[in-house]
C-alpha cells in the first residue's frame, strides 16, 4: 500500500509556479535592469545640477523677502476680521 498524497500541497505547488510565472511575464513586460536604474538616476542628477547652476539669484528665496523686497502691511487700515491680511471682506468664503 502507498503513502498517502496531501492534495493541497500539489494545488498550492501549482498555484506558486503560475504566479512565479505571471511575475516573470510582468518582469520582462515592465521591468527594468539594474543598469538602467543607475543611468536614469545619473540623467537626473546631472539635470538637476544644470538647473541649479543656470539660477539667476543663489539665494534662498526666504531672504528676498526679509530684505524689504516684498510688500509691507499698511499700518494706516485695520486688520481683517479674519486674520488672513487680504484687505477683502471677512466672511465666509
Amino acid at each position: 500500500m502507498e503513502k498517502p498524497v496531501n492534495l493541497n500541497r500539489f494545488r498550492k505547488d501549482k498555484a506558486r509556479t503560475e504566479k512565479r510565472a505571471r511575475g516573470d511575464a510582468n518582469a520582462v513586460k515592465f521591468g527594468r535592469t539594474g543598469a538602467q536604474k543607475a543611468a536614469e538616476e545619473k540623467d537626473r542628477e546631472r539635470s538637476a545640477r544644470a538647473l541649479d547652476q543656470h539660477r539667476r539669484d543663489p539665494s534662498p528665496p526666504s531672504r528676498l523677502r526679509t530684505e524689504g523686497g516684498g510688500a509691507s502691511p499698511d499700518p494706516s487700515r485695520p486688520p481683517t476680521p479674519g486674520g488672513r491680511g487680504d484687505g477683502g471682506e471677512g466672511g465666509d468664503a
